[in-house]
């Protein structure tokens, strides 16, 4: 298997850890008709994020691996996503505004970068 096949499926343990991160949190939440506030609510909503940023990473995977480019490269790229979406998580649940927003940048970047290589944009 190689690399950003792996960062692919690591990206898709991430998602599901968020996903069993609002299952906790649900099932420790008291029956209230009050809107909670807090990492509770962003932990609710956490795997809606990582959805949206799964979904256009494993696209890029794919379109890059079918160009052609599954090296190295690709492999850097796909597992720094995988870190960059790690973090977003605690900066997400922390509410930490400007480290987020700078984490879903670079997941969207890197992102771009894997579409770029399965064009043939010329990167050095």
């Amino acid at each position: 298997m190689n690399a950003p096949f792996s960062a692919l499926a690591a990206s898709f343990v991430v998602l599901q850890l968020s996903a069993l991160l609002r299952f906790w949190v649900q099932r420790q939440q008291i029956a209230s008709h009050t809107r909670k506030q807090g990492w509770r609510s962003r932990a609710r909503s956490l795997p809606n994020a990582e959805t949206i940023a799964f979904a256009g990473f494993a696209a890029a995977i794919l379109t890059a691996h079918l160009a052609g480019e599954s090296g190295h490269r690709a492999g850097v790229l796909a597992f720094a996503f995988v870190a960059a979406r790690i973090t977003y998580a605690p900066a997400y649940l922390m509410d930490l505004v400007y480290l987020r927003g700078m984490l879903a940048a670079t997941s969207f970047a890197l992102c771009l970068a894997l579409f770029g290589f399965a064009v043939g944009v010329p990167w050095s």
